[in-house]
């Protein structure tokens, strides 16, 4: 893209110091003599001149041509890249819920292993003071 501007810039600058040179030989011719072939001389160099200007502003016009096409393309890549990256934000979105949700099931989880081990912890206590206990009662029940 810059270098199509350096082109443009490179042959405007080449044109106008070809105009000026241009101009200054028909300004010379105009002033040494008063002739008419001078004047046809003078015209056809002011028409290679206008169409040098023409070709110029010709390849200026395919340039800024060629750059308004890319320009439309790099819009048409970056709307689609543009709803690639909403359509990655909701799914980021619904993943991060999902992951929120397995959090606190897992924190229940947790939770409840610990409740659970406790109860299983106070009944084996219960159990074994009822064995204990019990045999207490039948082996040395008649000491006390």
């Amino acid at each position: 893209a810059n270098w199509n501007i350096m082109a443009m810039r490179r042959k405007h600058i080449h044109n106008q110091s070809v105009l000026e040179a241009e101009e200054r030989e028909a300004r010379k011719e105009l002033f040494s003599s008063e002739n008419p072939p001078a004047r046809r001389v003078s015209r056809k160099r002011d028409e290679r001149a206008a169409q040098n200007v023409t070709e110029s502003l010709m390849e200026l016009r395919q340039v800024l041509s060629s750059q308004v096409q890319q320009s439309e393309e790099t819009m048409h890549v970056l709307v689609s890249s543009s709803g690639k990256v909403v359509n990655t934000k909701d799914e980021m979105k619904d993943m991060s819920y999902l992951v929120k949700i397995s959090h606190r099931l897992l924190a229940k989880y947790d939770r409840r292993e610990l409740t659970d081990r406790l109860v299983i912890i106070a009944a084996l206590i219960f159990f074994f003071t009822v064995v204990l206990y019990i045999i207490k009662k039948r082996l040395f029940g008649w000491i006390w």
